[in-house]
């Protein structure tokens, strides 16, 4: 399990393909290598990561849809907070669905 930050970008950085062997998208791998900037604590609001990958809150809960629907991440919501300040908190799963996650 990575130490800092750093470690946790470096282990993003060495995915080149998805679970099921395709290749990496860019797309994805960027967005991964955002929250990983994050780690330990993973939960940057949906406007901090469009502002961070420069696209849409739109097109980034789509990335965030496709890494959990690849078992690249795993969404932890915050269900004891109010509807309107609920955060997700996230976790990267560097080796797959089943192996520890960051």
């Amino acid at each position: 399990m990575p130490r800092s930050p750093l470690e946790a970008i470096r282990a993003v950085l060495a995915i080149d393909q998805l679970p099921d062997g395709r290749p990496m998208p860019a797309h994805l791998s960027h967005t991964l290598l955002v929250l990983a900037t994050y780690w330990p604590d993973i939960w940057p609001s949906q406007e901090r990561l469009a502002r961070e990958m420069h696209c849409s809150r739109r097109n980034v809960n789509k990335r965030l849809r496709e890494l959990e629907d690849a078992g690249l991440i795993v969404r932890l919501a915050d269900d004891g907070a109010p509807e309107s300040r609920r955060t997700t908190r996230y976790r990267i799963r560097l080796n797959g669905p089943k192996k520890r996650d960051v």
